[in-house]
């Protein structure tokens, strides 16, 4: 047996969530079966604090939102989704981080900008072998990226309504391109190092609005990711994988409510073992409806199957 547990709530200006797992009911085996983390944040919006931003709002067809994010962290048995790297682990984990989030959005184009410092200190597996290291860091990070509509359907409803029966949003068919760049220095308490620089680029396309029951939906995302890489983390969970490779996401309605989905990475460096081939592929099976969905999924490089629950519209108030 297992159970998940998520406790939202606040105190004062500050955002509580603690989110723990076990997954057994034996208490002898807690310690190898509990994972936890314990947040603490507050979001500070700048320009409520600042007349004269608002009011260059007001009359300008660019919406400017300009956040400073403070948050507060402890955690247990953590798991991280690394993607490409496959999953890795912080077995404690104790830190805290300013951030300076700011975002520009008009018609077609959209910009997100991130500065954060973080200080922290973890027990995690070696990247040089399976052994816990423990040791302080700390990380800079300035990140920007960018999704600017090349197409969009107009002709979409602006509420959902009967027709919509596989889904609870509406879809609007489109094609977006997105860029990202993100640099990051990562300086640990053993004197080691690494600096990366990470390229991000590739479009979205939509099709179909999943109203029809035979090919009425159809999403492809990939990414192209170029790194520059110098230095290594002693971690495995925040190593840098410096490898050039392509990503990709597809997405179709075959029948009715029935979606499969499919991901994976193409290695493009002639040299990786893996060069030519996908890697790290995951396979679903979806049926969805407008108030739930039922998905079964397979991760074939963890050897993972699973399934997957959501449920929609618990207030739903006939808008």
């Amino acid at each position: 047996f297992s159970i998940d547990a998520n406790l939202v709530g606040k105190i004062d200006l500050w955002d509580i969530n603690l989110k723990a797992s076990t997954n057994t009911l034996n208490i002898d085996r807690s310690s190898e079966a509990i994972r936890s983390k314990l947040t603490f944040s507050r979001s500070i919006d700048l320009n409520k604090a600042n007349d004269r931003d608002r009011n260059l709002e007001k009359l300008s067809d660019i919406k400017f939102e300009n956040f400073v994010d403070l948050e507060i962290y402890s955690s247990f048995r953590e798991k991280i989704n690394k993607g490409y790297d496959g999953e890795a682990e912080i077995y404690y984990g104790n830190g805290l981080s300013v951030a300076n989030r700011k975002s520009w959005i008009n018609n077609y184009k959209e910009t997100n900008f991130i500065l954060l410092y973080s200080l922290g200190d973890f027990k995690a597996e070696s990247k040089s072998d399976t052994k816990f290291f423990n040791t302080s860091r700390n990380l800079f990070v300035a990140s920007i990226d960018n999704r600017i509509r090349l197409w969009e359907k107009k002709s979409v409803p602006k509420e959902i309504d009967e027709s919509y029966k596989f889904t609870p949003q509406i879809i609007k068919p489109s094609i977006v391109w997105n860029t990202a760049v993100n640099s990051g220095l990562f300086f640990y308490g053993d004197g080691s190092s690494q600096e990366g620089i990470t390229f991000r680029s590739g479009p979205d396309f939509i099709f179909g609005s999943l109203k029809k029951n035979f090919f009425d939906f159809s999403r492809l995302s990939t990414r192209y990711i170029y790194v520059l890489k110098s230095g290594q983390s002693p971690f495995a969970f925040d190593d840098i994988n410096s490898d050039e490779r392509l990503y990709f996401q597809f997405d179709q309605q075959v029948f009715g409510p029935l979606i499969f989905s499919f991901q994976s990475y193409l290695p493009l460096e002639a040299g990786h073992k893996d060069y030519g081939d996908f890697t790290d592929p995951i396979y679903q099976l979806e049926i969805k409806r407008r108030a739930y969905s039922l998905a079964i999924f397979y991760n074939q490089e963890e050897k993972d199957l699973g399934y997957k629950i959501n449920i929609f519209n618990f207030d739903f108030s006939g808008k």
